[in-house]
């Protein structure tokens, strides 16, 4: 096996410049390596990134005047890795300062260092303290805080009756609650995507639990915003539950972990989506404010930077909901925080979709031929906003050709989902049979137009593996009043 298949190797390659850079400091460290060849190994692997050296090349420069020896280069990458697995280890603890304290706890117990120890143990409490509110991850934290102190009473007092059993096991019951809550929540969200009927019996069992016993935690913010979202998701009827939501991540949303916030607030955003495709229109406006809610907490990025797809999905609202100027800003505001890689495609698609919620359909149409066929998602929608400014023109010829194009594309591409291929074939057929209908009308009477119009309604509405509803429903009320008049 030659050095570039080796794990070292393949795992080293994985590593960022500054990630290689400690490694190699922490190798070159006395305390943890005291073989001076694993530094030089390290260090000409790195040098010669990306190529991988020849095992003949390494052995030579290490073991100068030997015979070559396979074993000998395997025996040290096998050390380096465990060197660099150690290192993983505490490059991740050296974010972590929890961890850092912990460890130190529980190395002034072993060593009988009971100063230490209590000093360690306040500076810990206070940091617990500041926590607020307090997460499963916080709850965790205290639990873990509490078992140790528990150990600690009992190995020095050997007296039960003076342990943290019961605060132990307190803190241990919250970070139930708030994980098994917050991991409930996440299921049912996953049914309503892939619209499962079965449930687990654990989660059903826990949904009855809480609903009768939630009175006993409701001082927890972290566990409030968590039971609204499970209400939000057991009874979506009840649009009071999401109000309230709303108000509860604006009362404590400054205070929140942002890793924690962020996903509550993507389950405000699928409430109201899953509102707005039941026709609950407002929920539009109620989804705008979400995303400006998230935007101001800086919760819409990822590593610094916007997805293509949530900068595709604002500007789309904001267009739909005819907020112009504030979608233009919205695009040239934050356009350089997509990835320069995804940047020149969104930047094309966006403005093309602006355009068109402003009726300005040949600048959309020139934008959108240049959007590139290799983004599923961009493809897609520029061939849907191509597809109804063809419709909106009465360029029927157009039409038919995309929709034919479109529809074997649909079937040919094995990257796009289920789901996507299903709504968009869907939309299609659909478009294709308004647009025979439309033709009709130039020879039929208005009374056979008016029938199939109905016929060709109440399928769009019975149908629910759909894109686009709305705007076909109000091409179809056109077509509707174009027959009265």
């Amino acid at each position: 096996m030659g050095i570039s298949e080796s794990k070292l190797w393949i795992t080293l390659r994985s590593l960022d410049f500054h990630s290689r850079s400690r490694f190699l400091r922490y190798v070159a460290s006395p305390y943890h390596n005291s073989d001076t060849r694993q530094t030089t190994l390290l260090a000409a692997l790195i040098n010669s990134l990306p190529e991988a050296p020849e095992r003949e090349t390494m052995d030579a420069l290490l073991f100068p005047g030997l015979p070559f020896d396979y074993f000998r280069i395997s025996n040290l990458l096998s050390d380096l890795m465990k060197l660099l697995e150690g290192f993983l280890v505490a490059d991740y603890i050296r974010d972590q300062p929890f961890l850092q304290d912990y460890a130190l706890l529980v190395s002034a117990r072993e060593n009988g260092l009971d100063k230490l120890y209590t000093s360690v143990e306040k500076r810990m409490e206070k940091k617990l303290e500041k926590t607020s509110p307090f997460t499963p991850q916080a709850f965790y934290q205290n639990y873990t805080l509490e078992e140790e102190r528990n150990i600690f009473s009992v190995s020095r007092t050997q007296r039960q009756e003076n342990s943290r059993l019961d605060e132990k096991i307190g803190a241990l019951h919250l970070f139930y609650i708030s994980s098994m809550l917050k991991n409930v929540c996440e299921r049912l969200n996953q049914e309503n995507i892939i619209q499962s009927q079965t449930r687990p019996e654990a989660v059903e069992a826990f949904i009855g639990f809480i609903n009768e016993h939630y009175h006993k935690y409701e001082n927890e913010p972290f566990i409030r915003i968590y039971y609204r979202i499970l209400l939000t998701l057991t009874h979506p009827e009840e649009i009071s539950h999401f109000y309230e939501l709303m108000e509860l991540l604006g009362q404590y949303g400054e205070t929140m972990d942002r890793e924690e916030l962020k996903p509550m607030y993507q389950f405000a955003q699928n409430y109201c989506i899953r509102q707005s495709n039941r026709g609950r229109t407002e929920f539009l406006d109620a989804l705008m404010n979400v995303f400006i809610r998230m935007i101001d907490l800086g919760l819409i990025y990822h590593n610094g930077w916007i997805s293509p797809w949530d900068f595709k999905n604002i500007v789309a609202l904001g267009v739909r909901l005819k907020k112009f100027e504030w979608t233009d800003d919205f695009i040239e505001r934050f356009s350089l925080r997509l990835e320069p890689f995804f940047r020149e495609n969104a930047l094309i698609f966006n403005r093309a979709q602006l355009h068109y919620g402003r009726e300005e359909y040949r600048p959309a149409m020139r934008l959108l031929v240049q959007v590139e066929a290799e983004d599923v998602y961009y493809s897609l929608g520029a061939k849907t906003i191509l597809m109804k400014i063809y419709y909106e023109l009465e360029e029927s010829e157009a039409l038919y050709s995309l929709l034919h194009t479109f529809s074997e594309s649909l079937r040919r591409n094995k990257t796009i989902s289920g789901y996507q291929r299903t709504v968009h074939l869907n939309l299609i057929r659909f478009v294709r049979m308004m647009q025979l209908v439309r033709e009709r009308m130039l020879y039929e009477s208005g009374k056979a137009i008016n029938a199939r119009l109905e016929r060709l309604r109440q399928k769009i509405e019975s149908e629910e593996a759909l894109t686009q509803s709305d705007w076909l429903k109000s091409r179809l009320e056109e077509l509707k009043n174009a027959v009265l008049k």
